[in-house]
């Protein structure tokens, strides 16, 4: 079996009466992309920090590399990457300042540090050699990034990480992300841009109020989504008959009609519902490809009550 990079078991950090994060089991292996979804205040940023051993948990454990999160996180920090939502580097440096004395921190090798870094800088397009407090907030999200990075980590702890980048840099970006897989190392990536989650994650964990509602494959994920089916009908008649159907067929919803088109949604398995279309005559069938919000959307409604 292999052992995780980073693993919480138990993990609960409470200030004063609010629980911010709650009996939280998670784990990120190696060559895994893990994206860490959830509102402001469902726990996230909670959890980054246990894990990192910037808070220590009220009860419960975390490890990371092999090392308590807490009591030896020193130790960790050395193989772990981590990018902020929100970073601070002296802003009067430029960046290769900023990145030599963060490697001078973690005393990594200068000559493999610095050329990692130069690649880095060079595919996401980010000048080094300007003062940080010179460049756009997208321009400083990339010495973040590299900042991050440039140790070759084998964990990388990502919050926010294509904010502000155009898209060209994040298609870069994420290609960088897909080569961290492919070493070995392990990615948590926190983010709010869902459709970057979806394009990345090998699995997706999403938070609520301090707890951990679901934690599966995206693919999983994403096959227990509700469907939208858009069906054109021979006639106003077919379009009836299948109506008629639809009170049997229990996984369906949201029934629109309109003369020969019927508009409905499918919450997981489909296969009931292609098997009764296809006795009726159909003209066309749309299904509108289903996206990680329709999932994330069925763990939040109105009224939740929140934790951070």
């Amino acid at each position: 079996m292999t052992t995780p990079l980073a693993q919480a078991r138990g993990l609960t950090k409470r200030f004063g009466a609010l629980t911010a994060v709650d009996e939280l089991d998670l784990d990120v292996g190696p060559g895994e992309v893990l994206g860490f979804l959830g509102p402001n205040g469902a726990g996230k940023t909670t959890t980054v920090r246990l894990l990192l051993g910037l808070a220590r948990p009220t009860s419960g454990a975390a490890t990371v590399l092999g090392c308590d999160a807490w009591s030896q996180a020193p130790l960790a920090h050395q193989d772990v990457g981590f990018l902020p939502a929100e970073f601070a580097l002296h802003p009067r440096l430029t960046g290769w300042a900023n990145l030599e004395h963060l490697r001078r921190l973690r005393a990594t090798a200068a000559e493999a540090h610095r050329a990692r870094a130069r690649e880095l800088a060079e595919r996401l397009d980010a000048d080094l050699n300007r003062p940080l407090r010179t460049l756009s907030s997208g321009n400083r999200r990339k010495i973040g990034i590299i900042a991050a990075l440039a140790h070759s980590p084998r964990l990388a702890v990502l919050d926010e990480p294509i904010s502000g980048l155009d898209p060209l840099v994040q298609k870069e970006f994420h290609a960088i992300v897909d080569e961290l897989r492919s070493s070995g190392a392990g990615v948590l990536l926190s983010s709010h841009t869902l459709p970057e989650v979806e394009r990345i994650a090998d699995r997706v964990a999403i938070m609520r109020a301090g707890r951990l509602v679901a934690c599966e494959r995206t693919d999983v994920l994403l096959g227990k989504a509700v469907h939208r089916f858009d069906v054109t009908f021979a006639d106003d008649a077919e379009a009836v008959s299948f109506l008629r159907r639809c009170p049997s067929l229990t996984a369906v919803s949201r029934v629109e009609h309109d003369g020969a088109v019927v508009r409905f949604a499918v919450e997981g398995a489909v296969t009931d519902v292609v098997t009764t279309l296809g006795a009726h005559r159909v003209l066309t069938l749309r299904t509108p490809e289903t996206e990680l919000e329709d999932v994330f959307l069925r763990y939040y409604g109105p009224a939740t009550e929140v934790a951070r």
